[in-house]
């Protein structure tokens, strides 16, 4: 079995004994050989905690026991893995789900029995205590230096921050872009327009990306930082609008953000909702750049009356970010996929589903007699490994055997690759024939279907839109 060894270790936890990342890649080690486990690689988050799950090389090991590359999980201890009893359930899981293993080796916790379920609960509800009390003392902190007078953050447009003195000064060329958001707004310019405007010049977040509508929104509704101000929300609490005595020589005197909060005051208007279930491919509509397409509603005046029209598109293109400036417009949208239907449904697929399946499954026997094989080799691997540590045979004696297993071991794994992929390969083409029968039954019903109903066929059968100024690609769930 392929073993993931995780290791973690917080700022604070550096030299405390059994915690450094050393001590847990020697003790996993170890533990791993005398489990008759094979290392398939190490996960090593130096520095982070365990607060979420947002931690670079946990990432990489749930991709891996997403894509099969591991069988068993192993920490030295629980709270190494995380100490919320949600992300705790969501992880076991996931592994769950992919079939993984997980072993906790200083609590001697795994999860293929009930007890050790039990056990593993009861864990990490002390872990999660701990840590939120933690959390509540470091919000305390933060809540007496705020009061203080000393506004946080690491990276603001417009400041440079020196993380030793804890002090934001301007930073010149960034002060430009932020008066120009300003110096617009108060014209009368819109969100997206002023977005569109700073992209078209070249200009940069502070992370030197484009910019979006949201962040250019946000500097405009919360960017007291650039008068000198800022405004701090202690948890459960009301916020409070303090003096910032870290931010020197601000960007904008005091009187020019009042006034800008007022134009934003005098044009907000809640947006008024005209029945976003009208929309059939909500959610389901994709530019060819990735982007969910948004949606809007006008009036339309018409022979028959004022008529609302409903229409699709890119967020991206009226920030300047997406070239696609196409709108699309829902009832001309709903008589395009009608025609897709039919042209989809109409190709012709030679797939004989029933010979597919037979060399999928002579494939599959290949796949189980290959996996024994290596099985076989891993066995003959660990076998020489506890003969080195044995001093049953010499290094150089070790290296040649190991050099012969390995390369027996590489061709297996490429054999298997073969195989998954031919498999793969025999399993899309199945797949297109459902898709087929699929399009041939939404093309028969579709004209007379209402609105509503539609929308409910859309979300229940269709995954993903990709749309340019026509309908490219339909991803249908199966």
């Amino acid at each position: 079995m392929k073993a993931a060894i995780y290791c973690r270790v917080s700022t604070d936890e550096q030299a405390r004994e059994g915690y450094s990342i050393e001590a847990q890649k020697r003790n996993l080690t170890k533990y791993a050989i005398d489990n008759n486990f094979e290392i398939y690689d190490y996960y090593i988050d130096d520095g982070y905690s365990a607060k979420d799950l947002n931690r670079p090389k946990l990432q990489d090991l749930l991709n891996d026991v997403k894509d099969g590359k591991v069988n068993v999980v192993c920490v030295w201890a629980l709270d190494r893995l995380t100490r919320d009893v949600v992300d705790m359930w969501t992880l076991i899981n996931t592994f769950n789900r992919y079939d993984v293993e997980f072993y906790s080796m200083t609590d001697s916790t795994t999860t293929d029995t009930a007890s050790g379920r039990l056990e593993l609960n009861v864990k990490g509800i002390f872990a999660q205590y701990e840590r939120e009390r933690t959390g509540e003392r470091v919000v305390e902190g933060m809540l007496e230096r705020a009061k203080k007078g000393y506004y946080t953050a690491n990276r603001v447009l417009g400041y440079d921050y020196d993380p030793i003195t804890k002090e934001f000064t301007q930073n010149p060329e960034e002060a430009k872009t932020v008066r120009l958001i300003f110096e617009l707004h108060c014209r009368g310019w819109g969100i997206y327009k002023i977005a569109k405007h700073l992209n078209s010049l070249g200009l940069k977040t502070k992370e030197g990306n484009q910019f979006a509508n949201n962040s250019v929104s946000y500097k405009i509704r919360n960017g007291w930082y650039y008068c000198g101000k800022f405004m701090y929300k202690p948890k459960n609490k009301k916020a409070i609008l303090l003096d910032a005595i870290n931010i020197n020589n601000p960007i904008l005197t005091e009187e020019e953000f009042m006034t800008a909060q007022k134009i934003r005051n005098a044009n907000y208007s809640k947006t008024r909702k005209y029945g976003s279930e009208a929309f059939t491919f909500k959610r389901r509509l994709q530019c060819v750049c990735g982007k969910n397409f948004s949606t809007y509603s006008t009036w339309s005046l018409r022979k028959t009356g004022k008529v609302m029209m409903r229409y699709y598109k890119c967020r991206k293109s009226d920030e300047g970010r997406c070239e696609n400036n196409k709108t699309a417009r829902n009832d001309i949208l709903e008589q395009e996929f009608a025609d897709f239907l039919k042209d989809f449904a109409n190709k012709e697929f030679i797939v004989l589903i029933e010979r597919n399946n037979e060399m999928i499954f002579e494939l599959k026997k290949d796949l189980e007699n290959a996996e024994k094989d290596l099985e076989k080799e891993i066995g003959r691997r660990k076998r020489l490994q506890y003969l080195l540590l044995d001093e049953g045979i010499n290094k150089e004696e070790f290296e040649s055997l190991n050099f012969e297993i390995t390369n027996s071991i590489n061709q297996i794994e490429e054999r298997m690759k073969n195989i998954k992929n031919n498999i793969e390969g025999l399993e899309s083409l199945n797949a297109v024939e459902k898709e087929k029968e699929l399009a041939v039954m939404l093309s028969h019903i579709w004209e007379e279907l209402t609105q509503p109903e539609k929308r409910e066929l859309i979300q229940r059968y269709v995954k993903r839109i990709i749309y340019s100024d026509h309908i490219e690609k339909v991803e249908f769930i199966l």
